[in-house]
């Protein structure tokens, strides 16, 4: 009756041990690793007056003027690419960040980034803008048009400092 009792209690133990160490992957273990950051920072530029699309001579030259003050930029970072010992059989979270364009065009936005060289998705938020197309006397004629901008990437990693212009 001892032995069978030792058995039982053995089964126990190795049955409890089993649990704790079979767990599923909580939060708690899947928290990102970041080593420091990485900052980027540019301007945004699109064609919002098309009558000084011209140089002194008379030659034709887009000129892009500052993108209105406000206009989203969203950066989108997969955080399993800030794991140093990614668990392939987990969904790692996309970690988002954004920043607004400033009156002068300009953007700047500090990233998790670790040593290893990571992508980060660039999104650009649409805008509707009264482009100047000409003139009526002294009154300007606009349209209004939806600037639309497609999908970049960024390279970055640890105490990078990337500067990126783009243009819609």
């Amino acid at each position: 009756m001892k032995m069978k009792k030792n058995v039982y209690f053995f089964v126990f133990v190795l049955l409890l041990s089993l649990s704790v160490t079979s767990c599923k992957k909580d939060s708690a273990t899947t928290n990102t690793k970041t080593t420091g950051s990485a900052s980027v920072s540019g301007t945004l530029k699109a064609n919002l007056d098309m009558t000084n699309d011209t140089t002194q001579n008379g030659t034709p030259q887009i000129q892009n003027e500052n993108v209105p003050a406000g206009t989203l930029i969203t950066f989108i970072i997969d955080s399993k690419d800030l794991q140093d010992n990614p668990d392939s059989a987990y969904v790692y979270p996309k970690l988002e960040y954004t920043t607004t364009v400033e009156a002068n065009g300009a953007f700047s936005i500090s990233l998790p980034a670790n040593t290893n060289p990571i992508n980060a998705e660039v999104r650009f938020a649409d805008f509707r803008y009264n482009v100047i197309v000409g003139f009526q006397g002294s009154t300007p004629i606009t349209h209004n048009l939806i600037f639309s901008k497609a999908v970049d990437h960024v390279s970055i990693y640890n105490k990078a400092v990337v500067i990126k212009d783009y243009t819609y």
